[in-house]
């Protein structure tokens, strides 16, 4: 046995040299051997080569040629070339390059296979290598065995290829390895040693890694893969046959789409290509690029995503299932972010209605609640698209439509609003229900806002709450109150109960059993009010009626028409609350049935306002008025005292005013009274002149028998006078008669 250097020494090898021919990796390896065993005392020497086989020491080895090696052990055997087998029992390296560094009856049978030690290891594949470990093989070519493995007690059943697995680990093919655990597979056994090359089992027991290349358990128990690239980091019974697939662990798992993932959980399923189940219970991903977030028994199809929950399914494309349980979201777009209830098991689509939430056409949405459907069921995705129910309990949306919440609302117009309450349903075109029990607007953009029982079935109609209300006409609305009826178009009843506005733009404020039937009519309030004339008011009160156009009617029993019902357009009537009915006379005239008090009233009387201007004679006027009859009365419809006037026929009859034989106009009886006074102070005038002519001539005579008075005194002097000179002579002459 001579010393021979080592490639790479600095000495190049001569012809002569009998081991000239051997490559430089092998004389490397083989003298890299020999400086091992001496190392670590099991040779002698170190740095030599022999010219025969050399058995360094040990019982029964065998090394029957110069370029094998058995450093020690018992009954080992080393026929390959370049084999060498540092210590154990029984071992064998029976190719070439092989080697064996201890353990009990291990085989290192490939071309430059290993076997560091263990027991029943082999090393079968050319470059194969088991590290360690029981009962181990690595079969393919390059591939590697760590450890781990248990003796042949305890047979599993075969997942490769039938029959039962053994308790060492397996490395089948091409470059395949196992880094440890018990009856762990790499590659698949049979004479391709290239269909599952380059497969990797970290550790575990009974996992399977083949049916493609470079697939990869990481460790775990009872794991497969069967295609390409697939990954199983662990867990229990996890399977994954699909390309490029990944399982991250739990139990039982199944990626079998081209790039699907399953991170964990149990008994989930991601069939699609590059679907993903995350984890949870039972869940399935079924379509291309489909989502399951966790949660138990979710299924998502293509483009679509289950975030978790219970029993959840989106099975449109690209449709969301947020949680909650028993919710699907059937086709294209659609939505349902949680909710529903309990079930058994997953919801099936169909007619049938769940405790779950279902989004049933394109693009609908499903925020929450329970039994809550957005969308129509049936074969045709277009038929109610868009449907938003927000939330709530068995609440239904169809064609853009929308529920904000509440119990059995349905919003089936097409982009009608539902917000809330229960048991509503909005039919018509743009229809809203703001809230409230049991309301209804079925008309295209009706309102029914809130309350109970109403009913907006008109284009555009509006009931503001309130309860058992109903706007039928176009435009119509019902603000509130109970029972009330608008029929009209665009007519108004503002509230109170049983009112009804049927004319056009006819209104009911409020009050009780009111009717306005006229167009433009108007009912104020009270009671039993009926304004049925164009644009005719009764402003409240009871049991008044406006029959005529542009009438009114005010008080009690206050009519416009006459007892046969002729209508007097233009009336207005003012009744008191006796029980006596109390009517117009004729059209365009004011009536009151008790007396009007004010500080003044103000008559039109401006020259502008008049026409067919005539005089009269205040004379013939005054002469009228003294031969007119003037009494003192009572009405007889009412109890407000005695009065004092004429009556209207023979006040009609002496002066032909008015239309009517019945009525005296207050203008009328100014003019009469004013003409009389005029007539009368004419003749008042006449009367004081004749008598001034009267006073001068009076006092002209007066002058007179004032001068004939002085004139009498003086005669009457003269006379006193001539008597006293007759007196005189008398006495003179008896004195001369005597004497």
């Amino acid at each position: 046995m001579t010393d021979k250097p080592l490639a790479g020494d600095g000495t190049e090898p001569t012809e002569d040299d009998a081991d000239a021919d051997e490559p430089p990796f092998v004389r490397a390896s083989r003298r890299g051997v020999l400086a091992t065993l001496g190392a670590v005392g099991l040779l002698g020497y170190v740095g030599t080569d022999t010219a025969s086989g050399e058995v360094l020491s040990g019982v029964r080895n065998n090394a029957p040629e110069e370029t094998q090696v058995v450093a020690g052990g018992e009954e080992n055997s080393a026929t390959g070339n370049y084999a060498a087998i540092t210590g154990g029992f029984r071992n064998e390296a029976t190719n070439d390059y092989t080697a064996i560094a201890g353990g009990q009856e291990n085989v290192a049978s490939g071309l430059q296979s290993f076997v560091g030690s263990g027991y029943l290891n082999q090393a079968l594949g050319d470059q194969s290598t088991v590290s360690g470990g029981n009962n181990n093989a690595a079969q393919g070519k390059g591939s590697t065995v760590a450890g781990g493995g248990l003796t042949n007690d305890g047979a599993i059943p075969d997942a490769a290829g039938g029959g039962t697995r053994q308790g060492g680990n397996r490395a089948w093919d091409d470059f395949c390895t196992v880094s440890g655990g018990v009856r762990n597979w790499a590659g698949s056994p049979g004479n391709d040693r290239q269909s599952s090359a380059s497969a990797t089992v970290g550790g575990g027991e009974a996992n399977t890694a083949f049916g493609g290349k470079w697939v990869t358990i990481g460790g775990g128990r009872a794991n497969t893969t069967r295609a390409a690239y697939a990954t199983i980091a662990g867990g229990w019974q996890n399977y994954a046959s699909g390309d490029e697939t990944a399982i991250g662990g739990g139990r039982g798992n199944v990626a079998g789409g081209r790039n699907a993932t399953v991170g964990g959980g149990r008994r989930n399923e991601a069939d699609g290509q590059d679907a993903t189940v995350a984890g949870g219970d039972r869940n399935a991903s079924t379509g291309q690029y489909a989502t399951v977030g966790g949660g138990v028994e979710n299924d998502a199809s293509t483009n679509a995503t289950v975030a978790g929950g219970v029993g959840n399914s989106a099975s449109g494309e690209h449709s969301t299932v947020s949680g909650g349980a028993n919710n699907v979201a059937d086709v294209r777009g659609t939505t349902v972010a949680g909710g529903g209830g309990e079930g058994e098991g997953p919801v099936e689509v169909g007619n049938n209605r769940t405790n779950g939430n279902r989004a049933l056409d394109n693009f609908c949405t499903v925020s929450g609640g329970r039994r809550n459907q957005a969308g129509s069921p049936g074969d045709d995705p277009e038929s109610a698209p868009f449907a938003t129910v927000s939330g709530g309990e068995a609440n239904t949306a169809f064609k853009r439509a929308t529920v904000g919440g509440g119990f059995n609302n349905t919003a089936s117009g097409e982009e009608s609003t539902v917000g809330g309450g229960f048991n509503h349903t909005a039919s018509g075109a743009g229809a809203t229900i703001g809230g409230g029990t049991g309301n209804t607007a079925s008309g295209p953009g009706a309102t029914a806002a809130g309350g109970g029982g109403n009913d907006a079935d008109g284009d555009s109609a509006t009931v503001g709450g309130g309860f058992l209300n109903r706007a039928a006409g176009e435009g119509a609305t019902a603000a509130g109150g109970i029972e009330n009826r608008v029929e009209g178009q665009t007519a108004t009843v503002g509230g109170g109960f049983n009112n009804a506005a049927t004319g056009e733009r006819g209104t009911v404020a409020g009050g009780i059993l009111n009717v306005a039937s006229g167009e433009f009519a108007t009912v104020g309030g009270g009671g039993g009010n009926t304004a049925t004339g164009v644009r005719s008011t009764v402003p409240g009160g009871s049991e008044n009626v406006a029959s005529g156009r542009f009438s009114f009617a005010a008080g009690r029993l206050a009519k416009t028409e006459s007892d046969n019902g002729t209508a007097h357009d233009g009336a207005v009537v003012f009744a008191d609350a006796t029980d006596s009915e109390f009517r117009s006379q004729g059209p365009n005239e004011f009536r009151s049935q008790m007396p009007v008090y004010a500080p003044s009233f103000n008559n039109t009387s401006a020259r502008a306002k008049k026409q067919s201007i005539a005089p009269v004679s205040p004379d013939a006027v005054l002469d009228g008025v003294t031969e007119l009859d003037v009494s003192t009365w009572e009405f007889t419809d009412t109890d407000d005292g005695r009065h004092m006037g004429p009556m209207a026929g023979d006040f009609h009859d002496a002066f032909e005013l008015g239309d009517d034989d019945e009525t005296i106009a207050s203008v009328d009886a100014d003019g009469v009274a004013l003409a009389a006074i005029q007539g009368l102070a004419d003749r008042l005038e006449r009367k004081n002149d004749r008598i001034d002519r009267l006073r001068d001539r009076l006092a002209a005579r007066e002058g007179r028998v004032e001068d004939l008075e002085d004139e009498n005194e003086a005669l009457r002097e003269r006379q006193a006078e001539l008597e006293d000179r007759l007196d005189a002579l008398e006495v003179a002459v008896a004195d001369a008669e005597s004497s």
